[in-house]
């Protein structure tokens, strides 16, 4: 009987470390999701001739910092509805696709496989082509953005492209999405991790773990963090000299800067939000545990 009073205990402990560890994540997620709309928002609020003033500077942007000259190209989805000028846009996208599957899977000479390459690029370029946001495809060299929100965002994506040519920054773009990974596994060790069992190594490791899962989380997030921070700071300073030459105005250099600090921001917060929801986690399996 007290044996089955002491597992009901456990599990309710563990249901409640899981809802505390959910309700922090989800409110992370609504704040980053805040900050998108925000980004879109700033973009959105632009005239027709400052999207067209932002869109010409990061062409002019991509062929000054001999991006293009090393085959980056940007392209843009239109946001109504598809048309001619998305097939090359499309295309690139297809092209990603094949560089990162087997092309066994796209047979070329088959028509099944040719609806399905077709099918998975619109999904792949979805959010693009709604207005959500911007991106930069690493195999193609292609960076997309929608043809009127987001153009603001170019300059990030660009910074994405010249990360590239820094061997510890592409260390961290490859590195990217650790965090999904390691969250889990860290996740894993608080809920089997039993402190009174101090012979185990098994239980030494998850009480390791558990007692710094914290810091590892928050570690599993850096390399994703570094590469967007360099990415916004190496975008920026090709905005920079578009403004000093005149060819980006005060107000969209601005409008530019508060879009990558905001973009920035998401990642923190998101990051942020995680690290702290598995230390509350924690700390409350560990509080039902002594009652």
């Amino acid at each position: 009987m007290l044996s089955s009073i002491s597992n009901f205990k456990e599990a309710r402990g563990l249901m409640a470390a899981l809802a505390s560890k959910k309700a922090i994540q989800k409110a992370g997620k609504v704040t980053s999701s805040a900050i998108a709309d925000e980004i879109k928002y700033l973009s959105e609020n632009l005239s027709q001739e400052e999207i067209e003033e932002v869109s010409n500077a990061a062409d002019k942007g991509l062929k000054t910092s001999g991006l293009y000259d090393k085959g980056v190209r940007i392209y843009k989805f239109d946001e109504i509805k598809y048309n001619e000028k998305d097939e090359e846009a499309l295309n690139a996208v297809k092209k990603e696709i094949l560089a990162g599957k087997s092309r066994f899977y796209y047979n070329q000479d088959n028509l099944k496989s040719r609806i399905n390459l077709e099918a998975d690029a619109r999904i792949y370029a979805e959010t693009v082509k709604l207005g959500y946001n911007a991106m930069y495809l690493t195999k193609t060299q292609a960076i997309f953005a929608p043809n009127k929100s987001h153009q603001p965002s170019l300059f990030h994506e660009m910074g994405h492209a010249i990360n590239r040519e820094s061997a510890p920054l592409e260390v961290c773009r490859v590195l990217r999405g650790l965090d999904k990974v390691v969250t889990p596994v860290v996740t894993g060790a608080i809920i089997l991790n039993n402190p009174t069992d101090k012979k185990s190594k098994k239980q030494k490791t998850f009480n390791f773990i558990e007692n710094n899962a914290g810091k590892i989380v928050a570690i599993s997030y850096m390399p994703t963090i570094l590469e967007e921070a360099y990415a916004s700071k190496s975008g920026l300073k090709i905005a920079k000299k578009l403004n000093e030459s005149g060819d980006l105005s005060d107000k969209l250099y601005k409008t530019t800067k508060k879009t990558c600090d905001l973009g920035m921001g998401s990642y923190v917060v998101f990051a942020l939000s995680n690290v702290l929801s598995i230390k509350a986690m924690s700390k409350v399996k560990k509080a039902l545990k002594k009652k």
